[in-house]
């Protein structure tokens, strides 16, 4: 059992080739774009990220639940592990690129939210699978998890004009952090 958790450092190796791949996507992006690069062209590379939460997910959860064979458990291992680390690379080089002079607190500020996250996760998985089972407690988070990353298709519509206006308060956070 414990070499299915070697699926985990596959998915390590399907985020890299996914990070490298959004990377590609965004040049593509750019290029049709008469050479403009747009933040929101980083947002597209989630669409891999929703598929690898859902099938992940759905496949851990069911698969123990029913005793499936246990590469179908490890498939799901490593579809989640890439799923969380693909979004989280790409969450912050779309960070990075809207608000490149608070970087540092952004990551501190994400780095706390995914913590609360986790911890509330894994402080109520066992309740939560005792109560439904683990095929529907892995099917509420990986909903869950998409839901969340369904966020970027607003982001994508309506990030620009929303930066714009906040631009004045960013702007004014940055000078006043240059002069302490």
């Amino acid at each position: 059992m414990g070499l299915v958790f070697l699926a985990a450092l596959v998915g390590n190796f399907v985020r890299w080739a996914t990070g490298t791949f959004s990377d590609q996507i965004v040049i593509l992006l750019a290029r049709r774009n008469g050479g403009v690069k747009k933040h929101k062209m980083r947002l597209w590379t989630l669409g891999f990220s929703m598929a690898y939460s859902l099938l992940g997910y759905f496949l851990y959860g069911w698969g123990v639940q029913t005793g499936a064979h246990q590469m179908t458990i490890a498939f799901g291992v490593g579809c989640m592990i890439a799923h969380q680390v693909s979004t989280c690379s790409i969450a912050m080089a779309y960070a990075m690129e809207c608000f490149p002079g608070v970087f540092g607190e952004m990551v501190v500020i994400l780095a706390m939210c995914s913590l609360l996250i986790n911890f509330a996760f894994s402080y109520s998985v066992q309740p939560f699978i005792n109560a439904a089972g683990y095929g529907w407690t892995f099917t509420f988070f990986g909903f869950s998890v998409f839901t969340s990353m369904v966020v970027a298709i607003p982001m994508i519509m309506y990030g620009k004009r929303r930066r714009f206006r906040c631009a004045p308060k960013y702007y004014r956070f940055i000078n006043e952090s240059r002069l302490e």
